[in-house]
C-alpha cells in the first residue's frame, strides 16, 4: 500500500491551532485525525485511537491517558483500537505525534497504578479520570517491559 507520508501532509491537516475547546469538538477532531493519522499510514481508521494535547503538556511535561469520562469508562479502558496516537499540539499548531500500539500502553499505565500513581480528575469540566503521565516516562522502553517470574522480557 502505497501512502504519501510526508511532512507536508501531516501538517496540513493537523496545524490548525485550536479556537474552541469542548467535548463535541474534541470528539469531532478526534475523528478526523484517526481517519488522517490512518491515511497516512495506510491503516484503517478503527486501528487507532487518538487523544489530543494542547499547549498545556509544553508548560507541564505532561500527558494525559484517559480512561474514565463521566464515571464510565472510556480511552484506554475500553477502546478496541491497536494504535494509541497522542497529538502533541503547540499554541500555533502540531508539534508532534507519538504512536503507540495499545496493548504496551496498557503495561506501562498498569505498572504506574501498580507503583502508586493515581488517576485524577481533568480537562472537560474535571469529567475526565486521567493518568497524568510525564512526557519522559511515556517514552521511556524499559517501562513497556512486561515481567515474567521476576525477569523483565520483550513484550
Amino acid at each position: 500500500v502505497f501512502t504519501n507520508f510526508t511532512t507536508e501532509a501531516i501538517t496540513k491537516f493537523m496545524s490548525a491551532p485550536f479556537t474552541k475547546y469542548d467535548f463535541i469538538t474534541d470528539l469531532a477532531y478526534g475523528k478526523a485525525s484517526e481517519k488522517t493519522i490512518a491515511n497516512i499510514l495506510g491503516l484503517s481508521s478503527k486501528e487507532f485511537e487518538v487523544k489530543t494535547e494542547r499547549n498545556w503538556w509544553t508548560k507541564t511535561g505532561n500527558i494525559a491517558i484517559e480512561l474514565e469520562y463521566k464515571g464510565k469508562p472510556s480511552g484506554l479502558n475500553i477502546t478496541e483500537a491497536t494504535y494509541w496516537a497522542h497529538v502533541l499540539q503547540e499554541p500555533d499548531g502540531l508539534f508532534c505525534f507519538v504512536i503507540i500500539p495499545v496493548k504496551k500502553l496498557k503495561i506501562l499505565v498498569n505498572k504506574l497504578i501498580k507503583s502508586g500513581e493515581e488517576p485524577r480528575m481533568v480537562g472537560d469540566g474535571n469529567n475526565s479520570k486521567c493518568l497524568i503521565v510525564k512526557k519522559e516516562i511515556l517514552l521511556n522502553y524499559e517501562l513497556y517491559r512486561e515481567e515474567s517470574n521476576g525477569k523483565k522480557t520483550k513484550s
